[in-house]
């Protein structure tokens, strides 16, 4: 039965040749996942991938000079503290000696915190400057990376195509559920289970602490996952490869009705550049996040989690 769900599919791909048909998907990268081929889609891929490159190429030797400054100013700055410290208590001597008034003695005291501050205010707020900076050239390879994975399943489409040429729509239909089912779903599901036990059991540790904020990190998913994760703030994308096949999985993390936990809703996925039944999709186990577990953080007494570029961000109301 669920060959006729990709006949279906076919169907309209074949009928709809050309034209600017989309997926219900939103977001910046759904206009490149429509279930059409387009050349000037395509071209615009290839365009946007193009100027990404150039950003990143201009961004670099930025990132590279402040993280650089950055480096030195903290070595000096350590430097300075330590000397200091070192003669803190022999500098305190020396002015309570040199000054008979209280006042002046105090005045020189504020004299030199100020100074040491201020010099802390200034490596901060290099500081600061490299971290957005940094963010930014970030954000850009994350992007990069996304194009480079949509593109691949463009290019699947078409050679999946140019593999069955010349073979009516329902056979194709049918090589793609035979395929799907023979190859790709069950090492899917596997993968994502596995991906789901790990979040259940190893939540508190997974996010990692960075000044008052908690972070899941791109990376720190992907350690362990045979998928690959991008963490975007508009939507978390999942690409999963096994030897020629290709999918992509697109959701969001959302609250269940009852306000207990937050888990990864698939909106839409693509195998080998097709656009997947949403009875394929509800198959898929996807990861959980538990707000039980969640509550145990220090602070966070209403957790709630939100998308961001590279990271899943932990917050309480």
């Amino acid at each position: 039965m669920r060959k006729y769900i990709f006949f279906t599919l076919l169907a309209c791909l074949l009928l709809f040749f050309c034209k600017p048909v989309s997926a219900h998907l939103t977001g910046a990268f759904a206009e490149f996942l429509a279930v059409v081929y387009d050349e000037s889609t395509t071209a615009d891929l290839k365009r946007q991938l193009e100027d990404t490159k150039a950003e990143i190429a201009v961004i670099t030797p930025k990132v590279e000079s402040l993280e650089q400054q950055f480096t030195q100013q903290q070595s000096l700055a350590i430097d300075q503290l330590i000397a200091y410290n070192d003669i803190g208590l022999d500098t305190w001597y020396l002015l309570l000696a040199d000054n008979e008034d209280m006042v002046d003695l105090l005045g020189d005291q504020w004299i030199m915190t100020k100074a040491i501050n201020h010099y802390l205010a200034s490596l901060n707020d290099l500081y600061l400057l490299y971290e957005e900076v940094k963010l930014e050239q970030t954000t850009l390879q994350g992007q990069e990376e996304l194009l480079k994975m949509i593109d691949k399943s463009i290019k699947r489409r078409a050679s999946y195509m140019a593999e069955n040429e010349g073979l009516d729509i329902e056979k194709i239909a049918n090589y793609l559920d035979i395929d799907w089912f023979s190859e790709v779903e069950e090492p899917l599901i596997q993968a994502m289970t596995a991906d789901k036990n790990r979040v259940k059991k190893e939540l508190m540790s997974l996010f990692v602490k960075k000044g008052d904020a908690l972070f899941l990190q791109e990376a720190t998913l992907n350690k362990e996952s045979k998928a690959h994760y991008f963490l975007r703030a508009d939507h978390i994308y999942i690409e999963f490869e096994i030897k020629d096949e290709h999918v992509i999985l697109i959701g969001q993390i959302l609250q269940n009705r009852t306000g207990t936990k937050a888990k990864l809703t698939f909106e839409a996925g693509y195998y080998n550049g097709f656009f997947l039944p949403t009875a394929n999709l509800m198959e898929l186990p996807t990861i959980e996040f538990d707000y039980a577990t969640l509550k145990k953080f220090p602070k966070i007494q209403s957790p709630y989690l939100t998308q961001q570029n590279g990271f899943i961000h932990l917050n309480s109301k």
